[in-house]
């Protein structure tokens, strides 16, 4: 399965652009920009819908889940900690890392 979630992810601007035109990231949207394959306008409007299709996502999945999170932090939401929950969302650094670790993990 995580194979075939890297793959899916490396490969779908040319599995996905060949049929439609279309992708499903924003920075994938600047690529074609700055290489002269989307208009400005197109830019614009892809990379606003895509950015509120992940929120949408993340909406879906956390009431999906809420019962889980409610059973996991007693319905007290933490960021850090024992019980933090906000990692599900996105990533943070572990106190123990120096700064360089999780840059070189984000870039």
């Amino acid at each position: 399965l995580l194979v075939f979630g890297v793959h899916s992810q490396l490969h779908e601007p040319y599995i996905v652009n060949r049929f439609q035109g279309g992708h499903l990231n924003p920075a994938v949207s600047i690529l074609f920009w700055s290489f002269g394959h989307l208009p400005g306008l197109w830019l614009v409007l892809y990379s606003v819908v895509q950015t509120a299709g992940a929120f949408l996502a993340a909406m879906c999945m956390y009431l999906y889940y809420y019962e889980a999170f409610d059973h996991y932090d007693n319905g007290i939401r933490s960021i850090a900690g024992p019980t933090g929950t906000a990692v599900v969302f996105c990533s943070y650094p572990a106190p123990y890392l120096n700064y360089f670790t999780p840059y070189l993990d984000q870039v």
